[in-house]
């Protein structure tokens, strides 16, 4: 029995599964991301305030994005699955404060689908890094990243 044309460009994995492309609400858009530069990348626990408890939303892949063209900078955050789960523009006035030696707080954007009315609305976050030299060094790229 012969192929569709779909099957026939999927590459076989070796253990004869053929290799399917990632969902496109988790696919990375090249488009998207080109004309920046990645000035920070880190793992970390990431969480949004709801209410009065922290939420969490698990460990993600954070990275301090400049623009190569003009000014300006923009923190992306993917799940391991590739979903975004936090993307914000850095804004003038922007503060990082220090909870404990590896967890900050600031109040960021979130640019997602989904804010009330379409418009993007603040929230409290928190990122959580591994070690104190990671968030050390968050806060030099952010303070960097900032517009004055």
């Amino acid at each position: 029995m012969g192929r569709s044309a779909w099957e026939a460009h999927l590459t076989p994995l070796t253990d004869g599964e053929p290799e399917r492309p990632p969902s496109p609400s988790v696919a990375r858009s090249s488009a998207e991301e080109e004309g920046e530069a990645v000035t920070f990348e880190e793992k970390c626990k990431l969480f949004f305030l709801e209410g009065k408890e922290w939420g969490g939303r698990g460990v993600v892949t954070l990275q301090l994005r400049r623009k190569l063209a003009g000014a300006g900078s923009r923190l992306l955050a993917r799940a391991e699955t590739g979903k975004v789960a936090l993307n914000a523009t850095l804004y003038a006035g922007l503060k990082v404060v220090r909870k404990d030696d590896k967890t900050l707080c600031t109040t960021l954007f979130n640019l997602l689908p989904g804010a009330e009315g379409g418009k993007p609305s603040p929230a409290q976050t928190m990122l959580r890094f591994k070690s104190r030299s990671e968030a050390d060094a968050f806060c030099a790229k952010v303070t960097e990243g900032t517009p004055k």
